[in-house]
């Protein structure tokens, strides 16, 4: 191996680094309380909001990874949410450095908030409803409590972001 070819400029467009996505829906039933659920499957067991990792899935943009989050983990079929609360990055400690977004799913029906149910592998061992109040009391890490904090004023005051997909909001790659 020659010296040019140890110090030659990495392309990072061609050749970028790893990103992690984690993504977390903020769902809510007729009485305003949170979908929440226990996570057991992480390595400091804690409640938080369901989501999940985009995890390789090519072509799969971060609002779809949520919504396939819900339905293999809580066997419902939801919209694709559009409307990102909060978005956070997470520098490298214990995992490689990536970003959280957190999209608004909604008030779901009675209906539809019946039909949620853990899916066996979901890595969850509980779901409830909790209101915002008890949902932060339950996050035992200030990052977590912080993240969280500034989805709910997010939501509670109607601001967010629209997420895009090549500058159009709303649109799925998959469905093309």
């Amino acid at each position: 191996m020659s010296d040019a070819t140890l110090t030659a400029p990495r392309d990072y467009k061609a050749n970028p680094e790893p990103l992690r996505l984690g993504t977390h829906l903020l769902c809510r039933n007729g009485e305003g309380k949170f979908l929440t659920v226990f996570k057991a499957n992480l390595e400091t067991p804690r409640w938080g909001l369901p989501g999940g990792s985009r995890g390789g899935m090519p072509g799969e943009t971060p609002n779809e990874t949520v919504t396939r989050h819900m339905f293999t983990r809580l066997g419902i079929v939801l919209p694709t949410p559009t409307l990102v609360l909060h978005c956070d990055w997470v520098g490298e400690r214990q995992y490689p450095a990536g970003l959280n977004l957190f999209f608004d799913g909604g008030v779901l029906s009675d209906r539809k908030a019946a039909q949620v149910r853990l899916m066996p592998n979901s890595g969850y061992s509980d779901v409830q409803w909790f209101t915002g109040e008890e949902l932060l009391s339950r996050r035992a890490d200030d990052n977590g409590r912080a993240r969280l904090e500034a989805a709910l004023a997010a939501l509670e005051t109607g601001q967010g972001s629209l997420m895009t997909i090549l500058g159009e909001g709303g649109k799925s790659l998959l469905a093309e």
